[in-house]
């Protein structure tokens, strides 16, 4: 298909929403990215998981980013220290 990154990373989380338990979701811009994301809990063979996924989109270039963090529930807290502080420090260049 050609469409827009940011239709695409829409596709993208529609299609998560059907599988996923997913406890919040956003979609925002954050400089020239379109942001979109959601939390979700699973279950899975080793136990509950928690997941932070996010796409950054940039129709500009055609470009597209993504992000997942992915922890066994009850070590999340921990881990999302770590987690933030590596998203809070992305820095991608706008122009590819």
């Amino acid at each position: 298909k050609n469409m827009s990154p940011s239709k695409y990373a829409g596709e993208i989380i529609e299609n998560c929403k059907k599988t996923a338990g997913i406890s919040k979701e956003w979609q925002k811009k954050k400089d020239i990215f379109n942001e979109f994301g959601f939390i979700r809990t699973d279950s899975s063979a080793d136990g509950e998981i928690q997941e932070y996924f996010v796409i950054l989109s940039n129709d500009a270039t055609g470009s597209i980013y993504l992000f997942s963090f992915l922890a066994p529930l009850d070590q999340w807290p921990d881990f999302w220290k770590k987690a933030e502080i590596i998203l809070n420090n992305i820095h991608l260049d706008e122009k590819i």
